[in-house]
């Protein structure tokens, strides 16, 4: 009762097996692939703990992208920086199919054009429980006439100008009131 496989139905069904895991891969994977995205670099100088990678940036409390890489210095960065590089990704697919805006952070210009007005990012706590962190976009204008750039030479990347986020500031305040009582 010894009957030969047959090869023709195995090599059909290992075919067939690789086509679907192509495809599911394909399928999975596309929301990577065809999404338009470009990234930003602010510095901040405060603490960004609590701020991870993957986490949210909002343009008032819109999500519009997302934190993908968090580093200690960049090439281009002014020596004497001690600010913290934080490079963001704004998912233009995400903006222009679901919210209806295509020319707010469309491109590097569009937003070079919106820092005049005030284009601000600063950090704020998602949590108090957890103390997550996300970056939020806003205008600021009477914040951002004083924002020196941490960027001495082009890197390719826009620079977005950062304000210190409310929490720190709450701190400041309450630490020089208590140091002049």
């Amino acid at each position: 009762m010894n009957r030969k496989p047959n090869t023709k139905i195995i090599g059909a069904f290992v075919t067939a097996s690789l086509a679907l895991m192509v495809g599911l891969i394909m399928f999975f994977g596309s929301t990577h692939m065809f999404k338009r995205s470009s990234s930003l670099i602010l510095f901040f100088d405060q603490s960004v703990n609590g701020l991870n990678v993957g986490s949210p940036v909002k343009y008032r409390g819109v999500p519009i992208g997302s934190v993908e890489s968090i580093q200690i210095h960049v090439a281009g960065q002014d020596p004497d920086s001690r600010a913290i590089p934080v490079v963001i990704r704004i998912d233009h697919s995400h903006l222009e199919n679901e919210l209806g805006v295509s020319s707010l952070f469309a491109t590097s210009q569009d937003v070079l054009a919106a820092m005049p007005p005030g284009l601000v990012a600063q950090l704020s706590v998602e949590s108090l429980i957890t103390g997550q962190l996300f970056v939020e976009f806003s205008f600021e204008p009477s914040k951002v006439e004083s924002y020196q750039p941490h960027l001495t030479e082009d890197i390719g990347i826009v620079e977005v100008p950062t304000l210190v986020s409310q929490l720190d500031q709450i701190t400041n305040d309450l630490v020089h009131l208590i140091s002049t009582a």
